[in-house]
C-alpha cells in the first residue's frame, strides 16, 4: 500500500527537474509498475502516447531538463521490478535518441541556436564611400526640403541644408579625423572581429556538435556525475511530516542527489551501468 509521503514524492519527481534523462527511469521505479516491452500498451498503462513519450524525451535532452507534464495513471500503476523497469526506460531511450527523428529535431536545435555575426568591418575606402554617399543622399535630401518650402519656412531648412553641406564637405577632406581614425584601427578592429566570430562559432560548436550523440554523451555524462557519490545508506529523519537527512552534508545536496537517492540502489546502480556502456559506445 502506497503511503501519502510515497505518493507526493513520485509526484515531486513528475515536476522536478533533472540533469539527465535517465533518472526518469529512477523516479518511474519507485512506483513500481509493471517491466514488460515498451509498445504503445505500456505507455496507455502511464497515460501517454508514445509519440509523447518521444516528444518528452527529446525535450529533455535538448533542454537540459526531464519533461514530464501530462502523464497520468502514476499511482495506478501495477507493482515490479524496479531495476527492470529502469532498464526498460533506458533502452527505449537509447533507442529513441539514435533515431533520424531525433536527429532531425537535434539539427533543428542547433541551427536556432546558432550565433548571429554582424557585418565584416568595411575597409576605410568602402567605409568613407559609404559615409560619403549617405551624407550626400542627407544634403540633396535638404536641398529638396529648402527648395519647397515657403518663404516663412526657409529659414528654418536653410540652416539643416547648411549643416548637410558642412558635413558632406567635411567628410570629403583628404584629412578628416574620424575617418583617419578609423584607418588607423582597422587592423585592430578587424582581428578583433575575426577572433570574437571565432570564439562564438568554437563555443556555438562545443555545446551543439554536428553528431547528435556527442550532445547525448554530455547528458548521460551530467547524470554520471549526478550519481557518483549517492550514498544509499544515509539516515532520514522525520520532523513536522517531511523527511530529512540526519547528515546535514547529506541536506545540502542538490536535488539531482536527492531524488538518486530515494530511487534506490538497484534502480540507480542498474541505471549507471547501462549509462556507463552507452557512454563507451558514443565516439
Amino acid at each position: 500500500m502506497r503511503t501519502g509521503k510515497h505518493i507526493s514524492f513520485i509526484m515531486h519527481c513528475m515536476r522536478f527537474n533533472l540533469a539527465a534523462l535517465v533518472l526518469t527511469a529512477a523516479c518511474y521505479a519507485l512506483i513500481s509498475f509493471k517491466t514488460t516491452k515498451f509498445n504503445d500498451d505500456v505507455f496507455a498503462t502511464i497515460g501517454i502516447s508514445a509519440s509523447q513519450a518521444n516528444e518528452k524525451i527529446s525535450s529533455s535532452i535538448l533542454n537540459g531538463y526531464m519533461q514530464t507534464w501530462g502523464i497520468k495513471n502514476v499511482k495506478n500503476i501495477a507493482a515490479g521490478n524496479r531495476a527492470a523497469v529502469a532498464m526498460d526506460l533506458l533502452s527505449y531511450t537509447k533507442k529513441y535518441l539514435s533515431s533520424d527523428d531525433f536527429a532531425r529535431l537535434y539539427a533543428a536545435e542547433k541551427e536556432n541556436h546558432k550565433p548571429s555575426f554582424p557585418p565584416v568591418p568595411a575597409t576605410p575606402e568602402a567605409y568613407r564611400k559609404e559615409l560619403i554617399d549617405q551624407a550626400k543622399q542627407t544634403a540633396d535630401d535638404a536641398q529638396k526640403y529648402y527648395d519647397n518650402a515657403t518663404a516663412e519656412d526657409k529659414t528654418t531648412f536653410k540652416s539643416s541644408l547648411d549643416d548637410a553641406k558642412k558635413y558632406l564637405e567635411d567628410l570629403q577632406k583628404p584629412d578628416n579625423e574620424f575617418l583617419k581614425y578609423y584607418a588607423d584601427n582597422y587592423s585592430t578592429t578587424l582581428e578583433y572581429y575575426k577572433k570574437d566570430s571565432a570564439s562564438k562559432a568554437a563555443k556555438w560548436q562545443e555545446k551543439y556538435p554536428d553528431n547528435a550523440m556527442l550532445f547525448v554523451k554530455k547528458r548521460l555524462e551530467e547524470f554520471m556525475t549526478a550519481t557518483a557519490d549517492v550514498d544509499f545508506n544515509a539516515a532520514t529523519v522525520e520532523r513536522n511530516g517531511k523527511l530529512y537527512f540526519a547528515d546535514q552534508k547529506y541536506e545540502a545536496k542538490n536535488n539531482k542527489w536527492k531524488m538518486a537517492f530515494r530511487a534506490g540502489s538497484d534502480v540507480v546502480q542498474t541505471s549507471r551501468t547501462f549509462v556507463q556502456q552507452w557512454i563507451n559506445e558514443i565516439k
